[in-house]
């Protein structure tokens, strides 16, 4: 029976997505009690979603107890609930619905994020968007656009959670070294477990940032799908699995991404008193402060070009773009399918791809485990047109995932 409820609430680019795999995969022996990961997907996104203020009171309804019945079914003592996308619920949220959904651990239930240093914030979320096929900008216009939005100013937001939950919330500088074991899986589980004395089965895969060269190449297959009839998820998902594959095959050689030395000095200077506010309120020493100016360090003297012509020969550029023009070719088979396509073959969930499906059944909404066990006993029956996966239609997902996009995605 769950005892405790533990909430991992992102940030964005802090190691969310390797944290979540591990409590997927069960990839650690040890720590005394169990820990359950209800989740039906890759993580908790749905219960983000919920929680925003434009969702309609009967989805959210509709979501949150449904949570609620999965935590009461688990067995383990400790159930976490995760997704990088809390990064954009306000704590009040969450406050009234652990109230109304979970009364009985209102008052225990712990929280703990992670918060990337500003400067290398900045560069790995552009870097993502670049990667999603939804920045155009260059960094420095990036920079400036986040900034006019008051984006990454960490302070109000985490003083806030301070506020709402006391010392039930937890904040921690994502850096290396301020981390259990410098790994910020070892890191989590050691604050879900609430001990040190367990031992990861496997080390956990490393979701680094792919090169500058990689993405002027991913840049010229965005431009080739731009044109198409593909979603702008199912680009989305597309150009994250190819950027998935790239990290698989690394090259030999390949330029870091980096802030040029003028960028960085703005940058420095927008965010000196938000990294010095949160070293004051929530780290010993700080953190947040050194990194920002360490930043200094790594920063190259001029834009770098993601052009892919900078980059690559003419005939690497002609092989590439037929490449991409045959995925652009593949893709509107089902241009609306490929992000829950995806994310099948990473949960496993199903051989069959949505690619087979949609060929064989042109109105099918449901992978292929899930249409299973909806058929089976029990179930709908087989004309069922019911949809049983829950906000399916992402009520106000628009402003949500505009936010979502300008943070950096996973």
């Amino acid at each position: 029976m769950t005892r405790e409820l533990v909430f991992h609430l992102g940030d964005h680019k802090t190691g969310s997505t390797s944290i979540q795999a591990t409590l997927r995969s069960k990839n650690w022996t040890g720590g005394g009690v169990g820990i359950s990961f209800p989740v039906r997907n890759l993580y908790h996104a749905e219960i983000s979603t919920a929680l925003q203020p434009q969702v309609l009171p009967n989805v959210r309804e509709r979501i949150l107890k449904g949570l609620a019945e999965r935590v009461s079914e688990q067995q383990e003592e400790v159930c976490v609930i995760s997704s990088e996308s809390f990064e954009d619920v306000m704590p009040e949220a969450m406050q009234e619905a652990l109230q109304i959904y979970f009364p009985a651990y209102a008052q225990s239930a712990r929280f703990i994020a992670y918060v990337r240093p500003h400067a290398d914030r900045i560069v790995s979320s552009f870097a993502e968007l670049l990667k999603l096929g939804q920045q155009e900008r260059s960094m420095d216009a990036y920079f400036q656009h986040v900034f006019e939005q008051g984006r990454f100013h960490y302070f109000p937001r985490f003083i806030q959670w301070r506020r709402v939950f006391g010392s039930q919330f937890e904040l921690r500088p994502m850096i290396r070294s301020n981390l259990y074991q410098n790994c910020v899986v070892r890191d989590f589980m050691s604050f879900a477990l609430n001990s040190t004395d367990f031992s990861l089965k496997a080390e956990p895969e490393a979701n680094e940032t792919v090169g500058v060269e990689d993405l002027a190449a991913l840049g010229l297959l965005h431009r080739q799908l731009a044109g198409s009839k593909v979603s702008r998820h199912s680009v989305s998902a597309i150009g994250r699995n190819f950027g998935i594959l790239l990290q698989s095959l690394a090259r030999q050689s390949a330029t870091k991404l980096a802030m040029d030395k003028a960028l960085y000095e703005r940058v420095a200077e927008a965010y000196r008193d938000d990294a010095e506010e949160l070293d004051e309120a929530f780290f010993t020493g700080q953190p947040m402060t050194g990194a920002l100016k360490a930043y200094g360090a790594k920063t190259v003297p001029a834009p770098q070009s993601l052009s892919a012509e900078d980059h690559f020969s003419a005939d690497e550029i002609r092989m590439m773009q037929c490449w991409s023009g045959l995925v652009q070719q593949m893709s509107t088979i089902a241009p609306d399918l490929w992000a829950r396509h995806f994310t099948a073959l990473r949960t496993g969930r199903g051989t069959e791809s949505w690619l087979e499906i949609q060929v064989a059944d042109p109105d099918a909404t449901e992978a292929p485990m899930l249409r299973a066990k909806r058929n089976g006993p029990g179930g709908k029956g087989p004309g069922s047109r019911q949809r049983d996966r829950p906000n399916r239609q992402h009520p106000g997902k628009g402003a949500g995932q505009g936010r979502r996009n300008q943070q950096g995605g996973d």
